[in-house]
């Protein structure tokens, strides 16, 4: 839910269209305040403080979680780990989670780099999946680190599994006439609420890329 939530506020997909910039970001499409608020607002919820540090985390029988953050002045360098748990050769990094989260999620022309700016004199980060959009070895050697004695890692990816098929695939539906709207909500049900295309209201025939739009969502 918290995911789904963060979705809807940071992705103003109707402002994308409209081709509405953020206000003092002449390169990105999202506004990363929006992004830094709603960060916090997890973070808040789970520890009673947005700004709570990474190695606060750091206790007994909490899980040693990390994200992959890429250097902006050094892309093509080794990825920046930042962690909140000491291991072999590193300690828990001194950045807020927020931050932290902000790092990881700063792809180029979606949102704006970050400074760090702890420890000093800080770095400047941009997403991490630009170099370990998979960082699956990155978190073998972090299991060797944490347990430089173990000989054998297992490694689960969570959450990426679905018992059945999904199709997406779709024949191309013909241009249809716009269904009247739904009285409960203002909107026709054949596009997603929180997707504004203008004139598609007053649009009496609809093309074939927007008549499937609602299936693409779904899936």
């Amino acid at each position: 839910m918290a995911y789904m939530d963060l979705s809807k506020r940071v992705f103003k997909t109707d402002q994308v269209i409209k081709g509405v910039i953020p206000t003092g970001d002449d390169q990105c499409r999202f506004d990363y305040n929006i992004l830094e608020a709603v960060i916090k607002e997890v973070v808040k919820n789970s520890l009673q403080d947005e700004n709570a540090k990474m190695d606060e985390s750091n206790e007994t029988g909490i899980c040693p979680t990390f994200v992959v953050a890429t250097p902006g002045l050094n892309a093509d360098g080794p990825p920046s780990v930042l962690r909140s748990y000491k291991c072999k050769g590193a300690n828990p990094s001194q950045c807020a989670i927020w931050e932290a989260g902000r790092a990881t999620s700063a792809a180029p022309l979606f949102f704006k780099p970050i400074h760090i700016n702890t420890p000093p004199p800080g770095l400047t980060f941009v997403d991490g999946g630009l170099g370990h959009n998979n960082p699956s070895e990155v978190a073998l050697q972090e299991a060797q680190r944490l347990w430089p004695t173990a000989k054998q890692f297992c490694l689960v990816s969570v959450g990426t599994g679905r018992q059945r098929s999904v199709k997406l695939s779709m024949p191309v539906a013909p241009a249809v006439t716009a269904p009247p709207e739904d009285e409960s909500h203002g909107r026709s049900s054949i596009i997603p609420s929180w997707i504004s295309i203008p004139g598609w209201r007053t649009a009496t025939r609809l093309p074939a890329g927007v008549y499937n739009l609602k299936r693409i969502a779904e899936v």
